[in-house]
């Protein structure tokens, strides 16, 4: 990962995600949950050898993960899209940007990855195979 007035992202200790987070980021107990408004783009990046997306936040959203990233540095982090768990990274500086990758298991997924995360749309699943 290379990677404040609005309350709809929020770090909540010993509280679960939130129905209407995108993206969920997870540590011990606690969590941080992106609704769609927090996403302010999207892009797919494609190297030819391992695809990522890399999401920015809006204004509203850096600060919330920017805290949860600097408490929880050097930690494996769980990392969900609309639920299901697409990556387990461990953090190594924190965010301070809102801007942060995900990287692909691969060019299917990572396509779906950034579809689902580009329309908001949790009817689609974020993994190609499920």
């Amino acid at each position: 990962m290379r990677l404040g007035l609005a309350v709809a992202l929020l770090i909540l200790t010993g509280a679960a995600a939130r129905a209407d987070a995108i993206v969920t980021v997870e540590a011990g107990r606690d969590v941080v949950n992106m609704a769609a408004e927090d996403i302010l783009g999207v892009v797919l990046q494609d190297d030819g050898n391992s695809p990522r997306v890399v999401v920015t936040l809006t204004e509203a959203g850096i600060t919330p993960l920017a805290t949860f990233t600097m408490a929880h540095v050097k930690e494996e982090v769980v990392l969900k899209v609309c639920g299901q768990v697409v990556s387990r990274p461990t953090l190594w500086a924190p965010v301070l940007d809102g801007v942060f990758a995900i990287q692909g298991d691969g060019k299917a997924k990572a396509e779906r990855l950034a579809e689902v995360l580009k329309t908001r749309d949790c009817g689609v699943s974020p993994d190609p195979g499920a």
